[in-house]
């Protein structure tokens, strides 16, 4: 159901799977079972085994879907501090802008983008240590996730403990001591999740490192750098790996970052692309090339609209409603499959 996953982003569905309490359980016992099973059977046969925490991109991905439970009154008081939690930072008032979204997330602490903004205000008055918590609440609470939510590093953790053939490599605490004192973000990954060299380098590093520690082959500790040497190169290449200027992954980027409604990374990037020479040409299909230049088209009005709401506390409806036709016609443009999403979507409801 490939149309139903990528268009379940782009509607911004919040999926019963995270938003219902027993099936979001049921998810984490399947994934312990799983990889419980497999230490198990490694065990049996003397094989060990490194389990490796999944570290993702907390400081520059937004939630693909916050979910809002409250209604009436309740609700109310929560968009009044939300709207001024997002005024008072966009004017440079970061501590106001924490005291709002404090409360904001008190009123509703389900709702998952009222942490990251609290993440970015926390960030903007130098409390690391609450950002990183906060951004950790918003993976955490995203009803539509692509993330690993840090449940599962914990299984992971609980998992290594217990069994003498497993040992653990950590590199979500490698990635956040990387980007330290910030959390880690683009520094380290391409997307939500995918590193970057820098973050592959760190990957290996700390899968060596762990290697080496438990003595599971004949290597010696400065094994490393012959790692880092290895990965540094592309092979048949004289010349480093740029990922910068691999254009066709770029564009591949610039689709999921649009797919999952992160509208200020994907003009970043378009951008960049755009005053490239010769980025263009390398895009992977003309459809890459074609949303990249819908995107430098649609994306800036979409932004400086929602800059123009926040600061003025009001709602263009007109402009509002323009700008979502524009919207629709701009992901039914882009994005196959739509009426199979459609139709898969109500079977389901039936």
């Amino acid at each position: 159901h490939v149309a139903y996953e990528q268009w379940s982003k782009i509607e911004q569905l919040a999926l019963d799977l995270r938003k219902n309490p027993r099936q979001y359980e049921k998810v984490k016992e399947h994934y312990e079972f799983s990889i419980q099973s497999m230490v198990l059977a490694a065990r049996e046969r003397n094989v060990p085994v490194i389990l490796v925490t999944v570290p993702v991109n907390l400081r520059d991905w937004r939630p693909n879907v916050s979910y809002q439970p409250v209604k009436g009154e309740t609700l109310a008081a929560w968009e009044q501090q939300y709207r001024n939690g997002r005024r008072l930072l966009f004017l440079g008032d970061a501590a106001g802008a924490v005291q709002a979204f404090s409360t904001a997330t008190h009123i509703s602490p389900l709702h998952a983008e009222s942490h990251f903004m609290l993440g970015l205000a926390l960030e903007t008055v130098h409390d690391y240590d609450g950002a990183l918590l906060a951004y950790g609440s918003a993976r955490d609470l995203d009803h539509n996730p692509f993330r690993a939510p840090s449940d599962l590093n914990r299984i992971l953790r609980q998992i290594a403990g217990r069994f003498d053939n497993v040992s653990l490599a950590d590199a979500e605490q490698a990635f956040q001591a990387a980007s330290a004192p910030l959390a880690p973000g683009f520094d380290l990954f391409l997307d939500y999740v995918h590193p970057t060299k820098r973050g592959n380098l760190l990957l290996a590093h700390a899968v060596y490192t762990e290697i080496v520690k438990r003595n599971l082959i004949d290597a010696e500790t400065n094994g490393a750098d012959a790692v880092q040497t290895a990965v540094l190169n592309s092979p048949g290449s004289k010349e480093a790996y740029d990922e910068r200027r691999d254009y066709a992954m770029q564009g591949v980027m610039v689709r999921l970052f649009v797919m999952m409604h992160q509208y200020e990374s994907a003009l970043e990037k378009a951008h960049a692309l755009y005053q490239a020479p010769g980025a263009f040409d390398a895009l992977r299909s003309g459809e890459d090339a074609r949303l990249v230049k819908g995107v430098l088209e649609l994306f800036p009005d979409i932004i400086r609209h929602e800059h123009a709401a926040i600061l003025g506390g009001t709602d263009d409806k007109p402009r509002r409603q323009e700008l979502e036709a524009r919207i629709k016609k701009f992901y039914r443009d882009n994005f196959g499959g739509y009426e199979e999403f459609q139709s898969f979507a109500k079977g389901r409801a039936s």
